[in-house]
């Protein structure tokens, strides 16, 4: 035995490690990590690394020696179920250093783990200034918190906390002293699959260790001894292999190559069940693109016998005159299948197989019997002179040269343009730790080539109390504005106005007895929230080409929020200059007419929800009647229709994001949001996200596949918006367009009347228009649709003498 000493620091990738054999153990010790050497468990009965992939460690200098960094998003899961944690009791003990004052006024979640529905042990710190240790289950009255107030708290002090459990009792302990006991909690059911520590602390861990004996006494100083584990293993991480959902199941004959390889549409799903009815001798991809445009051909392999090594590579595409399209503008990614639920909180047995990720390409092997969907994405550099470009995707194995896979591309002659009539956002939490930047550059240049141009950025204005003066910082958006422009951004930046935390500082300044209420109403907050607001007026001037647009609260017709929402926003109304963002449901309820009339005069870009909006129109609203009211109003129409659920696929996300934005009179959508809620690997039981980060560097995104349809939609709509243009501008002139308008008046007609949309059964009745539309529209009929409104395009462009 010996004490854990000091090591160098380092930093280190965090992987799933399989459980070392088990040591002798101190007297019920389950889990200890000094973070002296690595950061990992220095000994654990279970697995001694990270329950998952995550940013690479950072170890700084702690309590006593070694400390784990849990700044800019960092957390440590802990797999609980394989040793590390006991529900029937148990104690766990850390210290901790915030980068925040006790009083900040935020949300800071330390230790969190869950079992089923509302079950959960969680340490954090409320927005009140009170830290606690609370217990939940389904049932009514059985949540217990035990609090203890450190608005007194400085950043960047150390603090010893502990919290103790044996059946239904427990106990918080703050640096060695107890805080309070509970004695009718509800237990964990049973051990929580995953622990998460720091979810939001937004600080240092040290001396962590989870015992599974409630301990009488807490002894921060406490120096344990732990047998020698040596390094835990941190194997490099690899795909998945191929499961039993990339079976297919039909029979194929075997052939020279050992493969079949077929062509398909990359928004449609593969159906393992389904043989393909067109089996080609001599496949191929085409497609055609305008200008910095991206488009996204598609094929499968179905292996006839064992492939190893499959290996899928790009080649250059070259022109007529020699022009060459490069290999770097051509991407070729994996189609990976994953169990996906059908909706929130169910059980297991309901997932189905979706075709989700789309990892970048590297060596797998294929199984017979097995297939692999494989996406190509070309992007057509906007200085490409027209014509018909060729190359190929070379498909090999380690077995042998399987196919060179001819590709071409036709350049159309003009380049795709944005529109003020249309435009996208994207719901993006800006996270500005040095140490993720080359990640935040990378993740905008993804939003900036899917079209995004407007962010919900959760920048916020920050406020401090220093001896009853309230000190206001706007550094959080400066630093993330000038980011922005580094990436090429030049659109809306919503920010917060943070006066959740302004009114929250504001109520402990008061003292005993004052509500938040009371103080939204006081002409302190009122003057001192228009002083903040009117302190951005240097940012917008140093960042002439963002429109900052405030915000606060979400969702504010429902839950009782609109009180509160129309109090926070009345300092808003007195900096005129600003506009305000709120979200919104048009569910067609008795009540949502007069609240939304109350709401009206405070809010200035209206977000509306995707999902009720067509609940609305099915209900025998028009767009026509929401678009005036919102003219009469003088506001600006934007939506969010989240991908949620397994039927939200590359389609549907095409789409919303081109005919249906199109066709309805809304400018911007701008969904929630551009990265999953939770740490990989994905459950993917409520995902509402468009990509994720690559196992390879935690830094680079990998999209969903309905963030490659976001894309393809988005490219429709700017279509449809240069054909309208280009009408308006023949029309002006004198010049003959009977044609086009034509075309433009059968695409909308392709929308269904909402009112005679059918009840739809299943998970999808939720969003009847964009399910009908999808169900109606094949790939096929999209290719059509894009290839003859381009022609139309082409035939405007040179009637009205447009040149590029």
């Amino acid at each position: 035995m010996h004490a854990i000493r000091l090591a160098a620091f380092t930093v280190l990738v965090l992987m799933i490690c399989a459980p070392l054999p088990v040591c002798a153990q101190p007297d019920g010790l389950l889990y200890y990590a000094s973070f002296d050497e690595y950061g990992a468990a220095t000994w654990a009965v279970g697995t001694r690394a990270t329950a998952g992939p995550g940013p690479a460690a950072v170890l700084v200098e702690g309590h006593k020696s070694g400390a784990l960094s849990l700044t800019g998003g960092r957390t440590l899961p802990i797999l609980g179920n394989d040793g590390n944690f006991s529900a029937a009791a148990g104690t766990v003990q850390m210290w901790v250093r915030p980068n925040w004052d006790g009083d900040d006024g935020r949300v800071h979640q330390i230790f969190n783990s869950r079992c089923e529905g509302k079950n959960y042990f969680n340490l954090n710190v409320l927005t009140d200034g009170t830290l606690g240790v609370a217990t939940g289950s389904g049932g009514v009255g059985t949540y217990q918190r035990v609090n203890f107030d450190i608005s007194d708290w400085e950043a960047g002090q150390w603090h010893h906390l502990a919290f103790t459990w044996s059946g239904r009792d427990f106990a918080l302990y703050v640096d060695g002293a107890n805080i309070g006991e509970v004695t009718e909690a509800v237990p964990l059911a049973y051990e929580p699959p995953i622990i998460e520590i720091g979810r939001s602390l937004d600080g240092d861990l040290d001396e962590l260790s989870i015992w599974s004996v409630a301990l009488d006494a807490i002894d921060p100083e406490l120096v344990l001894e732990v047998p020698d584990m040596g390094e835990p293993e941190l194997p490099g991480v690899e795909l998945p292999p191929l499961g039993q959902i990339d079976r297919y199941r039909f029979d194929l004959d075997d052939t020279p190559s050992g493969c079949v390889i077929v062509p398909k549409a990359f928004t449609e799903e593969v159906d393992p069940e389904a043989a393909p009815t067109d089996l080609p001798d001599d496949p191929a991809l085409t497609t055609f693109a305008a200008r910095d445009e991206w488009q996204t051909m598609s094929f499968v392999i179905y292996a006839t016998r064992d492939l190893p090594e499959v290996e899928v590579t790009p080649g250059s595409l070259t022109g007529p005159d020699g022009t060459v399209i490069t290999a770097d503008n051509v991407a070729v990614r994996l189609n990976r299948r994953v169990m996906q639920s059908t909706a929130p909180r169910v059980p297991a047995d309901s997932r189905v197989p979706r075709a989700a990720l789309l990892d970048p390409a590297e060596p797998f092997d294929m199984p017979a019997g097995h297939f692999k969907e494989i996406a190509v994405t070309v992007h057509v550099p906007a200085e490409t002179p027209p014509g018909q470009y060729r190359g190929a995707v070379s498909v090999k194995s380690a077995a042998g040269s399987i196919e060179e896979l001819p590709v071409t591309v036709e350049v159309l002659p003009f380049t795709l343009a944005g529109s003020e009539r249309k435009q996208w956002g994207m719901y993006y939490w800006v996270n500005l730790d040095q140490a993720l930047r080359d990640g935040l550059l990378a993740d905008l240049e993804d939003l900036r080539v899917h079209g995004v141009e407007h962010l919900f950025t959760g920048l916020a204005i920050d406020y401090e109390d220093v001896d009853g003066e309230m000190l206001v910082s706007y550094d959080e958006v400066d630093k993330g504005l000038a980011i922005f422009r580094q990436a090429g951004f030049d659109g809306t930046i919503i920010v917060n106005t943070g006066f959740q935390q302004l009114a929250t500082l504001l109520v402990k300044a008061a003292g005993e007895g004052a509500t938040e209420e009371a103080v939204l109403a006081s002409d302190t907050f009122l003057d001192q929230a228009e002083a903040a607001l009117r302190g951005l007026a240097p940012l917008r001037e140093k960042y002439p080409e963002f429109e900052l647009v405030v915000t606060h609260m979400d969702e504010v017709l429902g839950r009782g929020r609109l009180p509160k929402y129309i109090a926070m926003t009345q300092p808003v109304r007195r900096v005129p200059e600003l506009r305000m963002y709120i979200t919104l449901h048009t569910l067609p309820r008795d009540e949502t007419p007069a609240m939304t009339a109350e709401l009206a005069p405070w809010m200035d870009v209206r977000g509306y929800h995707g999902y009720s909006q067509a609940v609305w129109l099915q209900s025998g609203h028009t767009w026509d009647e929401l678009a005036q009211e919102i003219a009469d109003a003088g506001d600006e129409m934007w939506m969010y229709y989240n991908p949620h659920r397994p039927f939200y696929d590359a389609e549907w996300s095409r789409v919303i994001n081109g005919l249906y934005l199109w066709w309805s009179p809304i400018k911007v959508h701008c969904p929630y949001r551009y990265r999953t809620m939770i740490t990989w690997p994905l459950p993917f039981n409520h995902n509402m996200a468009y990509t994720v980060r690559s196992l390879r560097d935690m830094k680079t995104p990998v999209a969903l596949r309905n963030w490659e349809g976001f894309r393809l939609g988005m490219q429709d709509c700017r279509y449809f918006c240069m054909l309208e243009d280009l009408v308006t501008r023949a029309k002006a002139g004198g010049v003959a367009c009977t044609e086009a308008e034509a075309w433009l008046t059968h695409l909308r007609e392709m929308m269904p009347d909402p009112r005679e949309i059918r009840e739809i059964e299943g998970p999808e009745n939720n969003y009847p228009l964009v399910h009908t539309v999808a169900e109606t529209l094949s790939a096929a009929d999209f290719d059509t649709i894009r290839r003859t409104t381009a022609d139309h395009i082409v035939a405007l462009r040179a009637a009205v003498g447009v040149t590029d």
